[in-house]
């Protein structure tokens, strides 16, 4: 149903829509092309959400992401997928603007 909706959104704005099933901690080294516009609505505050490979990979070019809460991979992954000049709309929790540590040198890269 959601992917219905997003279609009749999409199409009586009269955009092209490209509706991708992605696990963001496989696929974006994958990624053959890059998106316009990404849209992330992710399970919050997933916990141990992938292996130590995954926590570690290099597609984390603002930094490795904590085991213990995928919230940053999420927003890495929006901001990965989009191309230059492009934007991506992800939703979080209020704590992925506050918290500290790991998750707060992350989002200050990425904010620059």
């Amino acid at each position: 149903a959601d992917d219905l909706e997003l279609s009749v959104v999409a199409v009586a704005h009269g955009l092209e829509l490209d509706s991708r099933m992605v696990n963001p901690l496989i696929a974006i080294p994958f990624l053959t092309s890059l998106a316009d516009l990404v849209v992330v609505d992710p399970p919050l505050s997933l916990k141990n959400w992938g292996s130590s490979e995954s926590y570690r990979s290099p597609q984390w070019k603002f930094g490795e992401v904590p085991p213990g809460n995928a919230d940053f991979a999420w927003i890495q992954m929006g901001s990965l997928a989009a191309r230059a000049g492009g934007s991506a709309l992800v939703l979080s929790t209020p704590g992925s603007t506050f918290r500290g540590g790991v998750e707060g040198r992350i989002r200050k890269r990425m904010i620059g």
